[in-house]
């Protein structure tokens, strides 16, 4: 597992915390260059999956969540405004 903090400084320590997998390839060029022409980005994922199902494993019991979107996979990324309201 990769934490990967991008340096671009704006008053803060980081603007985006991103957390990958060892065999994630990441071309962190088109990423930052997609970071910064969509500022009101606050979240992304390699997969993102509407819930729509129960899985008594992972504690979803029964159709409360069903429609929360959720980030699954190999590389999620949260803006810092995200991390601080988390």
């Amino acid at each position: 597992m990769l934490f990967l903090l991008i340096p671009r400084e704006i008053g803060k320590k980081y603007t985006w915390m991103i957390r990958s997998n060892v065999n994630t390839v990441t071309n962190f060029n088109a990423l930052s260059e997609f970071l910064i022409k969509n500022p009101e980005t606050d979240y992304f994922s390699g997969w993102v999956f509407n819930l729509q199902w129960a899985d008594h494993s992972s504690d979803v019991l029964d159709e409360r969540y069903f429609g929360t979107i959720f980030g699954f996979g190999t590389m999620i990324g949260f803006s810092y405004k995200l991390t601080k309201k988390i």
